[in-house]
């Protein structure tokens, strides 16, 4: 129980999409539904825009967010006008976006509602402590693969993948494995330097980024020498790409087997990278000896599938579907999450596996790369 006078913190879950028209959308109304069952107070946010009634590369038509009354909002000042549902005012952030400043509303009359919430993680930390004073139940924050550095304050995630990012089940799943893989490495335990001592002579080196083969081989020439303790801890705080990794493998040589590799937390790893290119350059270090660890874990909880992709033909989209039941199968044998079509199978079961109800791992193969990491 609570202190008096205090309330538990409330959970907070990015939901991503891996591309336009994966489901995201729809992921989240599902479990607007399934909360608004249980009587489940929500808060919903997002990073930048999104809610448009009609997609505005493809021409189709896009699901909405329906609010029940009662929800917590943080969007900005100008969608307000565009929502059918009735929304009151209850505190300011300070933070201007495009479309104005962000404000927490509440819904007070059910219906429509267009997210845009800030851009940077800084300022969606100070959302969600605003979005704490309304003691929602579960917030929920809205996103895309493309633009998940800001979730690297969030508690979990949950992806919205499908057949409008790749129509091949199998490419699909390799990648939906990686993207699981990359954003739940395990934690580091990086000791910091003392005052007196600079990082190298500990044998530690602190890197800005690995964004090319030049970033890296200028970072190489302050690895320490061979007379340092134990191993080397080479810590990436910025941006790190398939062909950086590559490059500090090969500069490393033999010493690579005693190297423990820290990546940023998962979001802002994996943000504008090609995922199975990353991964199997980790496995492949790992697979010489090398340990890869992270800042900080904010794992994947659960993975939806949407089996939609818009079809380009004769200069138009039409809407198309890949075998619905395939495709779940198909990334429900590489990853070891729950993987839900919430069309079909609505939300319930994913809303208890956000809130821990449901075990987040369905299954445990015998030895993997990541095992050995």
């Amino acid at each position: 129980m609570s202190p008096p006078g205090t309330h538990r913190r409330t959970r907070s879950i990015g939901i991503f999409g891996t591309a336009k028209n994966t489901g995201k959308t729809t992921t989240v109304n599902a479990l607007i539904r399934s909360a608004a069952a249980q009587g489940l107070s929500l808060g919903l946010t997002g990073i930048g825009y999104d809610g448009e009634a009609v997609d505005n590369v493809t021409g189709l038509p896009k699901p909405r967010l329906w609010c029940p009354a009662g929800t917590v909002v943080a969007t900005a000042r100008r969608t307000l006008e565009l929502a059918t549902a009735g929304l009151e005012i209850l505190s300011e952030t300070g933070i201007t976006t495009a479309l104005g400043e962000v404000v927490v509303a509440r819904v007070t009359r059910p219906g429509l509602a267009l997210l845009a919430g800030p851009n940077r993680g800084t300022d969606l930390r100070q959302v969600l402590e605003r979005m704490q004073a309304s003691q929602p139940g579960l917030v929920l924050v809205d996103g895309a693969l493309n633009r998940l550095s800001p979730m690297a304050v969030v508690d979990g995630l949950v992806m919205a993948t499908g057949a409008a990012r790749q129509p091949d089940p199998g490419t699909l799943a390799a990648e939906a494995a990686a993207l699981v893989h990359l954003l739940d490495l395990p934690l580091a335990r990086v000791p910091r330097p003392g005052p007196e001592q600079p990082a190298e002579e500990q044998g530690r080196l602190v890197v800005g980024s690995l964004l090319t083969p030049e970033a890296v081989a200028q970072a190489a020439r302050r690895v320490p020498g061979e007379g340092t303790r134990g191993r080397l801890t080479v810590e990436v705080r910025g941006a790190v790409t398939e062909a950086g990794l590559r490059e500090l493998a090969r500069l490393l040589g033999a010493r690579l087997a005693r190297t423990t590799l820290v990546l940023p937390v998962g979001p802002r790893l994996v943000a504008g990278v090609e995922p199975r290119g990353l991964w199997t350059a980790l496995e492949e270090m790992a697979a010489a000896g090398a340990r890869v660890r992270t800042t900080r874990r904010i794992p994947i909880v659960a993975v939806t599938v949407n089996p939609f992709f818009p079809r380009l033909e004769e200069e138009r989209y039409r809407p198309d579907w890949v075998a619905a039941r395939e495709l779940q199968a198909a990334v429900a044998r590489a990853v070891d999450r729950p993987v839900h079509d919430v069309v079909r199978q609505g939300g319930a079961r994913l809303l208890e596996v956000i809130q821990g109800r449901k075990n987040l791992y369905t299954r445990k193969s015998p030895e993997t790369a990541k095992d050995r990491l």
